[in-house]
């Protein structure tokens, strides 16, 4: 008694034939993200090439722990690529200064300064209009209860409207705690030291440990973030 010979090809035809094309496909059909380069070579080798589009990323450290600097090298690179970028700022943090000496053309860079609620509401509505940009989300050092809600119930609502579409959001946030499970990068920064030159503080080391990228394992990177020209302050 001869068994049937099963063509494997055969079978997923007729399977994409009753349940559609893109539900069940060979792995090698998956298409990855696009990516956005941080412009620090150690952290976007990690990262496959930069943080994913269409996708949340977020950012953990205390101030001074370099997680802004970088993240504000992720607007430059968006610029460069003729991509809009989206500050929204409500704590007022950001220095107009210390962003054109990181680089960031802040004639063109849209800042946007209101209260957490009112920030995560433009937040839905900028991710809802679908135009390719790049945000940085940079939240206040201390969330009340209520904020915390807020910014936690607009990114669950953000995250599917983000999927297939060129905008990379980056939520930067002071203490380890996660307000979106289903981020696609969760980098932890931390201050390893300042770096010196004749006895000045040009700029410090920093170490970034990326949690989880698309399911991967845990990652680290070793930084040295230059203070700009003419900046005496410390980046955070």
């Amino acid at each position: 008694m001869s068994s049937a010979v099963i063509d494997p090809q055969t079978v997923l035809q007729a399977l994409q034939e009753r349940w559609g094309q893109k539900t069940i496909l060979r792995g090698r059909d998956l298409a990855l993200p696009a990516r956005l380069p941080s412009g620090f070579a150690p952290l976007d080798s990690l990262l496959s090439g930069g943080l994913p589009i269409g996708c949340i990323s977020e950012f953990i450290g205390r101030p001074t722990s370099g997680k802004t600097t970088v993240a504000l090298s992720l607007l430059v690179s968006a610029q460069r690529q003729g991509t809009i970028a989206v500050l929204i700022d409500p704590a007022c943090h950001a220095d107009p200064d210390y962003l054109a000496r990181l680089g960031v053309a802040t004639a063109d860079l849209l800042i946007v300064r209101a209260s957490v609620a009112e920030a995560m509401a433009l937040l839905r509505d900028i991710v809802a209009s679908r135009i390719p940009c790049a945000i940085l989300l940079d939240l206040p050092n201390r969330l009340s209860y209520a904020d915390s809600a807020a910014v936690t119930g607009e990114l669950r609502r953000a995250l599917p409207i983000l999927t297939g579409t060129q905008t990379l959001l980056v939520v930067l946030t002071p203490y380890p705690i996660t307000l979106v499970p289903q981020v696609a990068a969760r980098l932890v920064f931390s201050n390893d030291g300042w770096l010196r030159e004749e006895g000045d503080v040009t700029g410090c080391r920093v170490t970034v440990v990326v949690k989880r990228e698309l399911g991967g394992v845990e990652k680290a990177a070793t930084l040295d973030l230059a203070f700009p020209d003419s900046f005496t302050g410390g980046g955070s």
